[in-house]
């Protein structure tokens, strides 16, 4: 995944305009799922393709909301630590699954789910007795 990363700055920089999203949402999926991830830029360069990419229902591409959540989720000291998350990182979650929720399946927010993220979105919802609208 690392190996990506530089392919997707490359194509970043030579759109000074930011016309293209799929940049810089694929330079924060290499970033968040590269061996030693930086999540921290993963969800800036997340942040940069739903401001690019524009409204979620005219647009679409709901994974960037739920791989930012994911990132903001794998961040979170409180719940690393077995304790519900705060606001606002708790509202910024919930907004990003809700969101994303309307294009998922529901195994793909259970807690015993087959994927890593799923299955780590899923116990964060249930820690934080959050539920999606």
């Amino acid at each position: 995944m690392a190996l990506t990363i530089p392919i997707f700055r490359a194509l970043i920089a030579n759109d000074p305009d930011r016309r293209y999203f799929r940049h810089f949402g694929s330079l924060g999926y290499a970033l968040k799922d590269q061996q030693n991830p930086d999540y921290q830029e993963a969800i800036a360069n997340l942040s940069i393709a739903i401001e690019v990419r524009g409204p979620l229902q005219s647009n679409g591409w709901p994974f960037y909301e739920w791989n930012r959540a994911v990132c903001r989720i794998r961040l979170d000291e409180a719940f690393a630590n077995g304790q519900p998350t705060s606001m606002p990182t708790k509202g910024e979650i919930i907004d990003d699954l809700t969101a994303a929720s309307g294009w998922l399946s529901p195994e793909a927010l259970s807690p015993e789910s087959g994927d890593q993220d799923s299955a780590l979105v899923g116990r964060w919802l249930h820690l934080n007795k959050a539920k999606l609208h």
